[in-house]
């Protein structure tokens, strides 16, 4: 992992990093891995299920009550589930 280099960040209004934005405004998704949730095709088995949980957990805190919401996909997850 590295950093941004300083002279990169010093007349900047934002920080893009491991897909978030750093502002004065606080902290928010990057759109760009928004986008690739949203295009994400629907998961087929519990492998893509798990895959596709971890891809929405990056957005996961700016998703009121997503532990409910996506509880329906995390049960499919389970063995000996159909």
């Amino acid at each position: 992992m590295s950093l941004p280099t300083l002279t990169n960040v010093y007349f900047t209004n934002h920080l893009k990093f491991h897909g978030y934005i750093f502002s004065k405004d606080g902290i928010s998704a990057d759109p760009e891995k928004v986008q690739a949730f949203k295009d994400a095709r629907p998961p087929e088995n519990p492998k893509e299920v798990r895959s596709f949980l971890g891809m929405a957990n990056n957005v996961a805190r700016f998703i009121p009550n997503f532990a409910t919401i996506s509880e329906s996909l995390r049960t499919l997850t389970h063995k000996n589930t159909t």
